[in-house]
């Protein structure tokens, strides 16, 4: 069983890979946009290297932005949608077979910056695989993926088809983030009205 697991890895990862790989030249090494080219390959959707990197343009530091990966998918027909801080229940809820995600992560080095890297999770079957050229497709453990998602700044799920109760996309972290804000509106609304009711109320006194 695990021998035709990897079987299936070489026939649908493989061809992906060898595309990539063709494009032999140093300007071909964002991390972001490799990755994205990754997904819509998985989607089925044919797309040339050199003309996701014409869209794309990385800032001075070779860095894309997770916008400018959703953005692009959109106009190819994909439904995109964002996490902020994914928790690690989001990937298990919406890594399936028909989506793939692309996922953020940083990295504090000891100089107190940031490394922060772009990698693909797919899931062709019951297995996760990690996608992260030019390094081989690898099947990622439960330990290891809830260490890359506690790292994780965001993430997008990417579908052929639309993805319904995009309020399930709100996670814990998120959740609690909203309740906060609406509980200081509530309160910058209550003090508004009172303030408005005492002038309310001078105004008829004199």
């Amino acid at each position: 069983m695990r021998f035709l697991f990897f079987a299936l890895i070489v026939l649908l990862v493989l061809p992906i890979y060898a595309e990539v790989s063709s494009l032999e030249n140093a300007s071909f090494s964002q991390c972001g946009i490799n990755c994205l080219y990754l997904c819509l390959k998985y989607h089925h959707i044919d797309e040339n290297l050199e003309d996701v990197y014409a869209a794309i343009k990385p800032d001075e530091g070779n860095n894309v932005s997770l916008k400018q990966l959703a953005d692009f998918a959109k106009t190819k027909g994909l439904y995109v949608h964002p996490v902020v801080r994914p928790a690690f229940e989001d990937v298990k809820k919406f890594l399936t077979k028909d989506n793939s995600i692309i996922m953020q992560y940083a990295l504090e080095l000891p100089d107190k910056s940031k490394f922060r890297h772009i990698i693909v999770l797919v899931m062709p079957e019951q297995k996760i695989l990690l996608l992260d050229y030019p390094k081989p497709a690898q099947e990622i453990e439960t330990e290891k993926l809830a260490a890359v998602v506690a790292d994780s700044e965001g993430m997008l799920v990417l579908s052929g088809q639309p993805i319904t109760g995009f309020v399930e996309f709100f996670n814990g972290r998120s959740l609690k983030s909203l309740s906060f804000y609406a509980i200081c509106v509530g309160f910058i609304v209550v003090g508004l009205f009172i303030v408005n009711s005492r002038k309310t109320n001078r105004a008829k006194e004199i």
